[in-house]
């Protein structure tokens, strides 16, 4: 067997990289390594969370609200006085997290007292109600409420494939008793109440049937500390303890995170917090968006690009440098791509997706490892033959091995001097060499 001559090796390397490149950029598209991103991505939510916005603040029908005013459902009439209380603050917008799409047939007039309620406000934002998979279809609220409210927004979640909660449709197409429409996230819908004028609270232009979805999800920048937000239990409101003072200039999410009412969610990118009720991801979602840099998926393209040029780095390093130190570069290699992710969530909000840059660092240098050694041991094994030859030839009683030859009497010390192992009593040298 003689050994690889160097130009297969190059072959050999351009071999494997062009597969791994190719293996990398697979890996690199939308929906490739779900749960290794998503774990990483949890890491880096937790490590850039940032204290919560003190414009968010929570109004919640606790389990002490539910054990002083009785048992769920409430009446409608408390709902109104609470808004009217918070409303008497000038809060920026009202979010009213409450299945409100069916009329109250034990008290009907309650209906028209909360729809003049929040008509006197003008800041109430309803939500369309998702049902169904996915959140196609939706449920409005009662037409007396939703034509009294200043809005109305979707509260549809983005499940991964693991159950748990990281992201969000800014915009949701969903169908309704009134047909087909696109639906603007709750959160957004709070924030167009008092800033109208911003360029995502703006009409569509077009038929929702030809308006595009917008192409990526934005996500969930959670906020630091448990509990993050203001809050208040919702019979402190409904008694006046307190002040409508304490709700001006806030974004006000009414809901319930009681146990055995809430509707509850895994939120592993929360710090301190796997499960939240659905007001406080409607206050984390809102959160998120009145940062300066909303965290959003990078785009595909991105995520290719780094990949690619990190794991071509390294297929260059495993070629050109000695293997200790092609070892160090591929681990420097894997560091940059941590750290370029970090940074580029912390600096723009993008958050990339490097799990397949990692997977291929980790997969370039013990595939060419075992090349490079194939190829060394070739090349000792055609020498130990030939020298086994020469030795036959000499002294025709030495017999020749044959199999593994490492398994060889001397072969494992051959590398430190052939001579020495094959020829013991000649002083380390063959006969006809150094006399």
């Amino acid at each position: 067997m003689k050994h690889i001559p160097h130009q297969a090796l190059w072959l050999q390397w351009l071999l494997l990289a062009v597969a791994l490149l190719a293996l990398v950029g697979g890996l690199s598209q939308p929906g490739q390594l779900q749960q290794s991103n998503a774990w990483l991505q949890d890491r880096i939510t937790r490590s850039q969370a940032r204290p919560a916005t003190p414009e968010v603040v929570l109004v919640l029908a606790d389990d002490r609200s539910i054990a002083s005013i009785g048992r769920w459902p409430w009446r409608r009439a408390l709902h109104a006085q609470v808004l009217r209380h918070i409303s008497a603050g000038q809060p920026q917008s009202i979010g009213l997290d409450f299945l409100l799409t069916e009329e109250d047939l034990d008290y009907p007039e309650d209906d028209l007292l909360l729809a003049h309620t929040m008509a006197a406000s003008g800041r109430v934002v309803l939500p369309v109600v998702p049902i169904g998979g996915g959140g196609q279809e939706a449920l409005l609220p009662l037409p007396l409420l939703a034509q009294a409210a200043a809005a109305l927004g979707h509260t549809a979640i983005e499940p991964d494939s693991d159950g748990s909660v990281r992201r969000f449709h800014p915009w949701q197409q969903a169908t309704t008793a009134a047909g087909g429409m696109l639906w603007p996230h709750v959160t957004i819908a709070m924030q167009c109440v008092e800033h109208p004028q911003q360029a995502s609270c703006q009409p569509l232009q077009r038929p929702p049937e030809a308006q595009a979805l917008p192409p990526a999800l934005s996500l969930i920048g959670f906020a630091s500390r448990h509990p993050p937000f203001t809050r208040y239990a919702y019979i402190d409101v409904l008694q006046g303890r307190i002040p409508s003072g304490a709700f001006r200039n806030k974004h006000v999410l009414i809901g319930s995170n009681a146990t055995g009412v809430a509707t509850t969610a895994a939120t592993p990118g929360a710090p301190e917090q796997a499960m939240m009720s659905n007001v406080e991801l409607l206050a984390h979602t809102l959160h998120s968006q009145l940062q300066p840099h909303a965290l959003h998926p990078a785009s595909t393209s991105s995520n290719v690009a780094l990949n690619l040029a990190l794991v071509g780095a390294g297929l260059l390093a495993v070629l050109l440098l000695s293997p200790s130190s092609a070892l160090v570069a591929c681990a420097a290699l894997a560091v940059l791509a941590l750290g370029i992710t970090w940074a580029s969530a912390s600096l723009w909000g993008s958050v990339l997706q490097p799990m397949a840059a990692l997977l291929g660092l980790a997969t370039a240098y013990p595939l060419w490892s075992w090349r490079r050694q194939t190829a060394a041991l070739g090349f000792f094994q055609a020498e130990l033959r030939a020298l086994q030859q020469q030795s036959s030839t000499l002294l025709p009683g030495i017999p020749r091995r044959r199999g593994d030859f490492l398994h060889w009497p001397g072969a494992g010390v051959c590398a430190g001097g052939c001579g020495a192992a094959w020829w013991p009593g000649a002083g380390g040298q063959p006969p006809g060499r150094g006399r």
